[in-house]
C-alpha cells in the first residue's frame, strides 16, 4: 500500500494504543530523496518492491539501479535502513531452509 499525500506528521500519529506507525522513502545512489519515486510507504518491503517495479515499468535493470531506504524517526528526522544499492531483493528469490 502506497502512501498518500497526507502530511507526515499525520502518517506518524500513530493508531489506537498509542504506537506509532514506521514510514519509510526511497533514497537514491547520493542517499537523497529519490526524484521519481516521491513517496512515503508502510513498509521497508513495500518501497523496495514498488522500486523494482518501477525498474522494470522503465525498461531499467533493477541491478544497474542503486536504490535505498530509510525510515523516519520518532523526533522527525530520516535514517538510512538500508544504503543504495543494487535492488536485489531477497523478496523476489525463494527462501531455503
Amino acid at each position: 500500500m502506497r502512501l498518500g499525500t497526507p502530511g507526515l506528521a499525520a502518517l506518524l500519529s500513530g493508531s489506537p494504543g498509542g504506537r506509532r506507525r514506521r514510514v519509510y522513502r526511497l533514497i537514491n545512489a547520493w542517499c537523497e530523496p529519490h526524484g521519481h519515486l516521491d513517496a512515503l510507504y508502510s513498509s521497508l518491503e513495500e518501497a523496495i518492491a514498488d522500486a523494482i517495479a518501477w525498474c522494470q515499468e522503465h525498461g531499467i535493470d533493477p541491478l544497474l539501479r542503486e536504490i535505498g531506504v530509510e525510515v523516519c524517526t520518532a523526533s522527525g528526522d530520516w535514517r538510512t535502513v538500508r544504503l543504495p544499492h543494487q535492488l536485489l531483493c531477497p523478496l523476489l528469490c525463494p527462501v531455503d531452509g
